[in-house]
């Protein structure tokens, strides 16, 4: 504790250091998910197959502002940021919330074995994990 007070003591105070707004940052994740569901089912595993082959070949520009190249695009974004979180995480989100308009947290809690409580801990964890990992953090 002692060098904490020598190193933080004189240390000028910065009022504007980032906070994260859960609440909005809550809101920019559900926005994101809900938009993932739509191109989901708007997307045809053909077309998406179609935009993945080109740029897999890198022939890509001519199709890049299309809709359908966006929608592969976001969705591809949002399943890579989330195979980039803990298994808790990619589970409450892929069965909670990639996959269905309706959030059951009584259904997610059995599945999990854990209290109302720790869910909503472990959601909450993951909404500003993905939200780190998708560069829509809201801080305040």
């Amino acid at each position: 504790m002692v060098k904490c007070s020598e190193v933080f003591t004189n240390m000028e105070l910065d009022i504007n250091v980032p906070v994260v707004n859960r609440e909005e940052t809550k809101q920019n994740v559900l926005k994101a998910l809900r938009k993932y569901r739509l191109c989901q089912q708007t997307l045809s595993d053909a077309c998406r197959q179609r935009v993945i082959e080109r740029v897999e070949k890198n022939d890509y520009q001519s199709i890049e502002h299309t809709e359908e190249f966006q929608q592969c695009a976001f969705v591809w974004k949002i399943e890579d940021a989330v195979d980039k979180l803990n298994c808790i995480e990619q589970h409450i989100l892929r069965e909670g919330y990639m996959t269905a308009d309706k959030h059951n947290w009584v259904k997610m809690s059995r599945k999990l074995n854990v209290s109302r409580t720790i869910y909503y801990e472990h959601r909450d964890k993951a909404f500003e994990s993905l939200a780190k990992k998708l560069k829509i953090v809201v801080h305040y």
